[in-house]
């Protein structure tokens, strides 16, 4: 059962899910800040990861951004623990949304 925005909103409060995302984020961050210099817009991507890593982040616009995966609106499902997301799906939209996030 696909989940309405105004669930999607509800779950974005909840703080079980506000831990996943910023796990997701500090998961990504490390990754991120050890990649290799070659990487495309790599600068701005192991800042923001800095700025991830010191808690120097805005995390309600990464949680609507993180619910706007068509994957995790498909899966939610507000009365299933978890709600019906998978942490590889947290992971596969904040690494989706890093170069955006991080102005890259």
């Amino acid at each position: 059962m696909a989940a309405t925005y105004a669930q999607l909103g509800v779950i974005t409060t909840q703080p079980d899910f506000q831990w996943r995302v910023q796990v997701a984020l500090m998961s990504a961050a490390n990754n991120v800040y050890n990649e290799g210099t070659g990487v495309t817009g790599h600068a701005a991507r192991a800042t923001y990861s800095t700025k991830v890593m010191n808690g120097e982040y805005n995390l309600n616009p990464i949680l609507f951004g993180v619910v706007s995966s068509s994957t995790i609106q498909a899966n939610a499902n507000p009365t299933v623990a978890g709600y019906g997301i998978l942490d590889t799906d947290i992971q596969n939209q904040v690494n989706s949304m890093w170069n955006t996030l991080a102005g890259a």
